[in-house]
């Protein structure tokens, strides 16, 4: 009688399990691969790389960074999407470098951005306009003086700078013609430095390496302080985000154990420690928190997509 009423409860507690949506009888229990969209090397590359380690310990299982690069980053976004939403891939994200893609309609896109199961994000970065550190400009007043053209350097059209560009030139009432063809931060210091182009848009950490040494200096900075000193806040919505992200369709019990463990390790001490020896910015959210993020990106770049699409 005793082992038919324990078999039962038994059984009782498996069905129950079963029937809770999201509910996770034992996870994690195998290696998580965590996705960085871009080559070796790079920002995104540095912070999984520095994260993983950290996870590990919260989970408990192994967290492998695997580098899928590719059109932009979008082979591994596409990849992730239609990946199976059992937790064992994230991937972290570049927004609002993916949202863009999409908006301009970029060959490629094989996902939909606010269907992924967002896990939060690890950092967010302003964009600064420098000048030569030796130029003659020292606002963007100065800037709409010169009463021509003004030339921006860029990598390409496609990338997230050149929006950026676009779009706070159209809120600053400035014309700009982007010169491509620069590889990257230094690359594009390069062209300003010696004059190839009057200004650039950088993500403030990349900007911050050249303004040490006088080569380059900021004449208006992108922040929410910044835009408010310029009377146009809206330019604060041009930043550099670092999310986290699952397959679409994760169950909730999953989400909110990588949720809890992504959060918690972007918090943890030595990570931090890393961070600031690093000069690496951090901007931890949560789930809920990131989701309503991309929904206002998602909105704000589709309200300025004539001006870069």
């Amino acid at each position: 009688m005793l082992v038919r009423i324990a078999l039962g409860a038994i059984a009782l507690a498996i069905a129950t399990t079963l029937a809770i949506p999201g509910a996770v009888a034992k996870y994690p229990e195998k290696t998580i691969t965590f996705i960085i969209p871009y080559k070796p090397g790079g920002g995104f590359d540095t912070y999984v790389r520095a994260l993983a380690p950290i996870m590990e310990k919260r989970l408990g299982v192994t967290v492998v960074p695997k580098n899928i690069p590719g059109a932009g980053g979008r082979k591994g976004a596409t990849h992730l999407y239609k990946s199976k939403p059992d937790g064992y891939r994230i991937s972290i994200m570049n927004l609002p470098g993916k949202a863009i893609a999409a908006i301009q309609g970029k060959k490629g896109v094989g996902y939909d951005i606010r269907k992924f199961t967002w896990l939060g994000q690890i950092a967010s970065d302003s964009y600064v306009i420098a000048v030569a550190g030796k130029s003659k400009i020292k606002s963007i007043a100065d800037l709409k003086k010169l009463g021509r053209v003004i030339k921006t350097a860029g990598t390409g059209k496609g990338a997230t700078s050149y929006v950026v560009s676009q779009i706070a030139a159209n809120i600053l009432g400035l014309k700009v013609k982007l010169v491509t063809g620069y590889k990257g931060s230094s690359g594009m210091s390069i062209a300003v430095i010696r004059g190839d182009t009057d200004i650039a848009f950088f993500a403030y950490r990349s900007y911050s390496k050249f303004a040490k040494s006088g080569d380059l200096r900021a004449i208006a900075a992108l922040d929410e302080k910044g835009a408010a000193m310029l009377g146009k806040p809206g330019l604060s919505k041009l930043r550099i985000h670092r999310l986290v992200a699952a397959p679409p369709g994760l169950p909730s019990g999953i989400k909110k154990t990588l949720e809890d463990a992504l959060f918690a390790s972007i918090n943890d001490a030595g990570f931090k420690k890393w961070a600031k020896k690093a000069r690496r910015p951090l901007a931890a959210l949560k789930g809920k928190a990131s989701e309503k993020l991309i929904d206002e990106l998602v909105m704000f770049y589709t309200g300025h997509k004539d001006k870069f699409k």
